[in-house]
């Protein structure tokens, strides 16, 4: 069975992927512009969620200075 394409003519599983490659960015583009496939809207959500998640984090001085190191290596 073929894989289906995304808006951007990738097939949904790199769709998926891609959606976590520039983090919240690529999360957000991808958000916006599919609009018919569900599995690679979660996927965005997930990526913005996520990766806005640790740019709040990072924000917070004592959590920053404390707690970079770590969320470098998770982001």
């Amino acid at each position: 069975m073929a894989s289906k394409k995304s808006t951007f003519g990738l097939d949904k599983n790199m769709a998926a992927a891609a959606t976590y490659l520039l983090g919240w960015l690529t999360g957000i583009i991808f958000f916006i512009v599919e609009k018919d496939d569900k599995d690679i809207r979660f996927h965005a959500l997930q990526s913005i969620m996520f990766f806005g998640l640790i740019n709040i984090l990072g924000m917070v001085p004592f959590i920053n200075v404390v707690l970079s190191p770590f969320l470098i290596l998770i982001g």
